[in-house]
């Protein structure tokens, strides 16, 4: 008896169409959680110090003095090379060192 009822319904409903892929409704995008923007800090810029500036002019000496001693060495065939080597090695590292300390003073 209830094995025709069940055919009955399934007779009498209409058959429904499974829906594709191309008729399938387009999934809802999920919000994404915002994060509340915190203000943005503003760095002022330190005022430059006069031994900033000093140590570049120090730097540059350094380096002018070492490229000219270079220089005049280079000319000189009875110059020791391990001198000149070690005045450009001294010299570059100096004047590097120099310039860094003015950036960070």
């Amino acid at each position: 008896m209830w094995e025709e009822e069940r055919t009955r319904k399934t007779a009498e409903e209409p058959a429904t169409p499974t829906p594709s892929l191309e008729e399938a409704p387009a999934p809802v995008p999920t919000p994404v959680p915002t994060v509340p923007e915190q203000p943005a800090v503003i760095a002022q810029a330190r005022p430059r110090s006069g031994t900033g500036v000093l140590m570049k002019v120090l730097s540059a000496v350094t380096l002018a003095y070492s490229l000219a001693y270079v220089a005049l060495k280079a000319s000189d065939p009875a110059a020791d090379v391990w001198t000149t080597l070690g005045v450009v090695v001294f010299g570059l590292g100096l004047a590097g060192i120099q310039w860094r300390l003015s950036e960070t003073s």
